[in-house]
């Protein structure tokens, strides 16, 4: 399920709603230097990545990487695009246990979709404050357009 899209110009968001993706791709097709637009997914529904792949040129084998969690971690590298898996671990600390998830990332020029498979954490929660220097890069990293778009995407990852 498509849970929000948005068309992002030096690092601040433009539209309070979300786009349709159809707007999201005339968007990624106008988008000038510091601009781009991101669609998330989670659990994605039948037909929703297909639709994708059509309106944004992604890769075959990639979509099909992405319709099942249970990829291994990798980047794969198709000319423009880029196509990656993350392994992610969420904690839950009443229960002592720990529930692991999936992210998948397609980025290129002008566009970002992240796929999330499993549980996650609410990354708003981490980025609250103003003190919190990840978020700050992060924001830094938007505002300096396309060519950042992987760091402010790994700016809390280690890889």
């Amino acid at each position: 399920m498509i849970v929000d899209s948005a068309h992002y110009k030096d690092g601040v968001r433009q539209n309070a709603e979300a786009l349709t993706p159809e707007r999201a791709a005339q968007l990624r097709g106008a988008a000038g230097t510091g601009e781009f637009v991101w669609i998330g997914i989670h659990e994605p529904e039948p037909g929703d990545l297909e639709r994708l792949q059509k309106l944004f040129g992604l890769h075959e084998l990639a979509v099909e990487d992405a319709q099942q969690a249970h990829q291994r971690p990798k980047i794969e590298d198709y000319d423009e695009d880029v196509f990656v898996v993350l392994k992610t671990a969420h904690y839950h600390e009443d229960r002592e246990e720990v529930h692991f998830g999936e992210i998948n990332l397609f980025a290129g020029p002008g566009y970002v979709i992240s796929v999330r498979h499993g549980p996650g954490s609410e990354l708003r929660s981490s980025c609250g404050t103003r003190s919190n220097p990840p978020c700050s890069r992060a924001s830094s990293g938007l505002r300096s357009g396309q060519t950042a778009r992987w760091n402010s995407m790994t700016s809390r990852f280690r890889l």
